[in-house]
């Protein structure tokens, strides 16, 4: 099987996706809790008690989400901050770029390309591993690059990176 690429991520996505495991690590310890109290007064065998089952079935939930975001971690390659500012120095979109962009519709806009998973579309801000951040990575001012939507294509033209 292929190895598939790297997921790159920036010191704030790390920061996130670390909040995200301590919400899921959380969770769980207090669904521990509750598959205590339940084997306890009802039964822990799923044919006597559809509640435990229940309680199974989201303590796996829980812990297969801890295993995805731990391993997501410990794969992806975490930019530093000094990458982040060398990119930014760079006459290309990569990620930690800032950029203005003017749409078909003539319409003008702010954007942040980000590491995977940091999308945050209302404001401005585009993971590099989105269909919008893949079409504008490597692009140089005055570049145009075409995206394709569900229902449109949409060329877009890079005015300028901002510093």
């Amino acid at each position: 099987m292929p190895k598939s690429k790297q997921t790159i991520i920036t010191p704030q996505g790390r920061q996130r996706m670390k909040k995200e495991l301590k919400i899921w690590q959380n969770k769980l310890a207090s669904i521990d809790k509750v598959k205590a109290d339940v084997a306890e007064k009802c039964g822990d065998t799923w044919h006597d008690n559809a509640t435990f089952e229940e309680v199974e079935r989201q303590q796996r939930m829980y812990a297969y989400e801890i295993l995805k975001i731990t391993n997501e971690l410990r794969e992806a390659k975490l930019l530093t901050e000094k990458q982040l500012e060398t990119n930014a120095q760079k006459n290309k979109i990569c990620i930690g770029s800032k950029i203005r962009i003017k749409y078909t519709n003539g319409r003008i806009a702010l954007m942040k390309i980000a590491g995977s998973g940091d999308s945050e579309p209302d404001r401005g801000v585009v993971a590099y591993d989105t269909p919008m951040g893949m079409a504008l990575l490597n692009k140089k001012p005055g570049q145009k690059t075409e995206l394709t939507t569900n229902t449109r294509k949409v060329t877009i033209e890079i005015l300028n990176l901002i510093h």
